[in-house]
C-alpha cells in the first residue's frame, strides 16, 4: 500500500516582503522544505525570462512546544525598476525532470503590501507601477499605473471591504477613506514616531522623543503613550504633546510616518492595529523602522527580532 507523504501540488510561495530600495524591486519570500527538495529546482519567471533565485537562509523556522520540526527554504529577487516594463508577470514553477508544476502565491505579512485575502488589494511602487496578485495568486503583476487608474483600484478595494462576506472591514474602509482626506496635509510632515512600553514612558523611546523635540526644523516628533498612564499626564504637564494610544490622531500619525522607532516586535500592534486590520492598509504603509533596545535581550526572540518580521532596517543597542 503506497502512503502519500507531501503532495506538490500543495506548494506554495509564501511572500513576506515586498518593498522598494534604492531603484530595485526587491521581493522576499519562502517555500516549504521537504524530503526529497533538494532534487527539485525553484523557478522564478519575469515576463517569461528567468529571474535569479538568492537564497537567504533567514530564520523561518515552524516549532511547536519550542522544538523546531522543519525550515522553509528563503530566498530573494531583486529586480531593478528600470527594467519593468508596461506590463510584468512574475510567475514561479517547481521544476522536476520535465514536469514544471506552477505555484500559487500566499501573502498573509504586513510587510508583503498586499494581503490575497484582501479582494482587490494592491500596491503602488514607485509612484509609476501598479502590483496585484492575479487570478488564483498563480502569479503578480505589475503594470504602469495612472492617477485614474489608482483611483479605481481603491473603488474597487473600498467595495470589497464593505461588501466581501468572506473577508472584510468596513471599519478600515472608513480609516482608508480619513486616510486619503487627510494625507494631502499629513504627507508634508516628516515624522518620526516612537514609544516605550505603553503603559509607562521614562526609557529610551521617551528620551529620543525628548531629543526630536529640540529638532523640530526637521521632524516631527510623536511618542505614543496610554491616555490613562501617570506619564501621559507628567509629559502634558512638561510641555509636551504625547499621542493618545489608539486614538484616531496616532493611528494617522502612524500610517504617515517615515520612521518608527520601537522597542518591541509588534510595531503595528502597538500603533493600534491587529494582525486583521492592517492587512487593509499595508499598502499605504511607508516608513522605515529602527529597533532601540531597552537592555539585554535574555529571551528566545528569535522568530519577532528576525529582520523580516517588521523589515528592520537598524538596530541599535
Amino acid at each position: 500500500e503506497q502512503v502519500v507523504i507531501y503532495n506538490l501540488a500543495n506548494q506554495k510561495i509564501f511572500m513576506d516582503l515586498l518593498d522598494v530600495v534604492d531603484s530595485d524591486l526587491v521581493i522576499e519570500a519562502s517555500t516549504d522544505s521537504f524530503i526529497g527538495f533538494e532534487n527539485l529546482k525553484l523557478k522564478a519567471l519575469l515576463n517569461n525570462e528567468p529571474l535569479e533565485i538568492e537564497e537567504t537562509y533567514r530564520y523561518a523556522h515552524t516549532k511547536y512546544f519550542g522544538i523546531s520540526t522543519h525550515k522553509r527554504y528563503t530566498f530573494r529577487l531583486t529586480i531593478p525598476i528600470e527594467h519593468l516594463a508596461a506590463h510584468n508577470a512574475i510567475s514561479f514553477f517547481l521544476v522536476y525532470n520535465d514536469i514544471e508544476l506552477p505555484l500559487k502565491m500566499i501573502a498573509t505579512t504586513y510587510n508583503a503590501k498586499i494581503d490575497t485575502r484582501v479582494r482587490s488589494g494592491y500596491w503602488i511602487l514607485n509612484n509609476t507601477f501598479m502590483a496585484r496578485y492575479q487570478k488564483k495568486n498563480k502569479g503578480l503583476s505589475i503594470d504602469t499605473s495612472s492617477k485614474f487608474e489608482h483611483f479605481k483600484q481603491e473603488l474597487r478595494l473600498l467595495k470589497n471591504m464593505f461588501f466581501n462576506k468572506s473577508y472584510r472591514s468596513r471599519e478600515m474602509m472608513f480609516f482608508r477613506i480619513v486616510y486619503w482626506i487627510t494625507h494631502p496635509f499629513m504627507k508634508k510632515k516628516i515624522i518620526w514616531l516612537t514609544y516605550d512600553k505603553l503603559y509607562k514612558g521614562g526609557d529610551c523611546g521617551e528620551y529620543l522623543y525628548r531629543y526630536m523635540c529640540t529638532r523640530k526644523d526637521y521632524v516631527t516628533p510623536a511618542y505614543v503613550i496610554n491616555r490613562d498612564s501617570p506619564d501621559y499626564k507628567r509629559l502634558k504637564k512638561e510641555g509636551y504633546h504625547p499621542l493618545a494610544y489608539g486614538s484616531l490622531k496616532h493611528r494617522l500619525y502612524y500610517v504617515n510616518s517615515s520612521v518608527v522607532f520601537t522597542t518591541h516586535g509588534g510595531v503595528h500592534s502597538f500603533n493600534a492595529f491587529t494582525n486583521k486590520q492592517v492587512s487593509f492598509i499595508e499598502d499605504l504603509l511607508h516608513h522605515d523602522v529602527a529597533c532601540i533596545q531597552h537592555g539585554l535581550t535574555v529571551q528566545q526572540l528569535a522568530f519577532n527580532s528576525n529582520r523580516l518580521f517588521n523589515n528592520m532596517k537598524r538596530y541599535y543597542c
